[in-house]
C-alpha cells in the first residue's frame, strides 16, 4: 500500500510540474491530491511516538535533499544528516514515503530539471549540472528512463503545449 501511496505522490508531484501553465485552480486541485498521497503514505503506523521520531528524520532527509540536489549528495551523506546508519535510514525513508532514497532524489532531481527546461532557456547540460549532474549525458539518460523523452524532446513539447495554450486564450474578434 506504502508502494502505491509513494507512486501516487510521484504522479502528483510530476503533474504539477508538467502542467505548470495551467489555471491556479486547477494546480491548487492537484497540490490538494499530492497532500492526500503524502498523508495514505503515512497512514496506518502503528506507534504515533515512533511514527514522529521517524517523520522528523525523513522531513530532516527531504529538507537535505532539496537544499542539496543540485550536488552530488550520496545516501550515505542523506543517512548521516537526519542522523540514522545508511540501512535503517533507508528502511525509515521506504517506510515512510513509499520509494527509496536513491529514487526520490532521482525523481526530485528530474521534476527539478523538468521546471528548468521549461522556464529557461538553459543548454541541456546547463540543467544537467543545475540537477546534480557533471555529465550531460548520463543526465539525458536518467530524463529519458524517468519521463519518457530526451531533455530536448521534453523541452520542445513545454513550448508547444504553452504556445498552444496561450493561443487558446487569446479572444479571437468577431
Amino acid at each position: 500500500r506504502n508502494a502505491e501511496a509513494g507512486r501516487q505522490v510521484q504522479e502528483e508531484m510530476l503533474y504539477i510540474v508538467n502542467h505548470a501553465g495551467a489555471s491556479p485552480v486547477h494546480l491548487i486541485a492537484h497540490g490538494f491530491l499530492f497532500l492526500d498521497s503524502l498523508v495514505q503514505c503515512s497512514a496506518g503506523r502503528r506507534n504515533l511516538g515512533e511514527r514522529r521520531i521517524r517523520d522528523f528524520y525523513v522531513k530532516e532527509a527531504l529538507t537535505f535533499i532539496e537544499q542539496n540536489y543540485q550536488r552530488d549528495i550520496s545516501v550515505e551523506e542523506i543517512a548521516a544528516v537526519s542522523g540514522l546508519n545508511r540501512s535503517y535510514f533507508g528502511k525509515v525513508f521506504r517506510d515512510t514515503v513509499g520509494e527509496s532514497p536513491q529514487s526520490y532524489l532521482l525523481h526530485y532531481r528530474m521534476a527539478r530539471a523538468a521546471q528548468l527546461l521549461r522556464e529557461n532557456n538553459l543548454s541541456v547540460g546547463e540543467v544537467a549540472r543545475s540537477c546534480g549532474y557533471p555529465d550531460p549525458l548520463t543526465f539525458s539518460k536518467a530524463f529519458k528512463r524517468t519521463l519518457g523523452v530526451t531533455p530536448s524532446r521534453y523541452r520542445r513539447g513545454a513550448r508547444a503545449e504553452h504556445m498552444s495554450a496561450e493561443a487558446e486564450t487569446k479572444v479571437l474578434p468577431v
